[in-house]
């Protein structure tokens, strides 16, 4: 964009904004000014969806019903858009998939809720390594799932911070989560016992569903990153960032949940599977 045309429309803005003091009109003037300010940031390609929204809300308010049908048209380009940027990012990032077999040991654990494919499909999305892996945060096997999900299932214990012995991806130089396997468990046996992995992942998500079902159910059908919500991207991602994580992420706007590129991934990978 010429930067003298940035400019001049900066300073209308201000402008607009000076005319809006409280006092000096009424509020259907007030309402007017705001619904202009929303067009100046469309015109300079600076507003975001939420602002597209709330200029057809505006419009709607105002009686202009030719921009309540431009702007609603507007927002979903927006949001289709973005969806299929996140897909492009997603699909860019996306590991080797999982060996065959794993998805066959898996029965859903919620048969009521979710059907067995759609089941499957959630845990191909979620199980992209390998039984033996361990990443550089050591994360470990298929789900990649993290000692603290694995001590609130009682597969370790004493869960602190420090150095791990270097294995697989981890360098055993950068501080991680530790912990003391819980008899008959072991390093060892988790990372290569597939069956072992799959009950580990079916017991962690029964659990962060019960915290969706407790804590978020009214998240569903609302809309994060341009996607509405539903119960699979929910769980993926507690299963990326834990329960808290699951939390905080939920009470994020969008510009903050860009930070965490993974999670988000998952999220866009796996929502929408039921």
């Amino acid at each position: 964009m010429n930067p003298a045309a940035l400019i001049l429309g900066l300073i209308g803005l201000v402008g607009l904004a000076i005319r809006a003091r409280p006092g000096r009109h009424t509020k259907r003037d007030l309402t007017r000014t705001k619904f202009d300010i929303i067009l100046a940031r469309i015109k300079l390609r600076t507003a975001t969806i939420a602002d597209v929204e709330k200029g057809a809300e505006l419009a709607t308010q105002l009686g202009l019903q030719a921009e309540v049908m431009r702007l609603t048209a507007l927002a979903t380009a927006m949001k289709k858009k973005l969806r299929e940027k996140n897909a492009a990012a997603a699909a860019r990032a996306k590991p080797v998939p999982v060996a065959p077999k794993i998805p066959a040991l898996v029965k859903s654990p919620l048969p009521k809720e979710v059907p067995e494919d759609a089941w499957r499909e959630y845990t191909r999305e979620m199980g992209t390594s390998t039984i033996g892996h361990v990443s550089p945060q050591y994360r470990l096997g298929v789900f990649q799932v993290s000692l603290p999900g694995l001590a609130d299932l009682g597969f370790v214990k004493d869960l602190s911070r420090g150095k791990a012995a270097a294995v697989g991806d981890y360098d055993g130089k950068t501080e991680v989560y530790t912990a003391t396997w819980v008899p008959p468990y072991s390093l060892e046996r988790f990372l290569s016992d597939a069956p072992l992995q799959v009950q580990a992942w079916n017991q962690q998500n029964l659990s962060n569903w019960a915290r969706v079902r407790d804590r978020h159910v009214l998240e569903l059908g609302s809309t994060i990153l341009g996607q509405e919500v539903t119960g699979s991207g929910l769980l993926a991602v507690a299963a990326m960032g834990g329960p808290k994580g699951l939390d905080s992420f939920i009470k994020q706007t969008d510009e903050q949940r860009k930070k965490y590129p993974r999670t988000v991934a998952k999220f866009l990978e796996t929502n929408g599977l039921f």
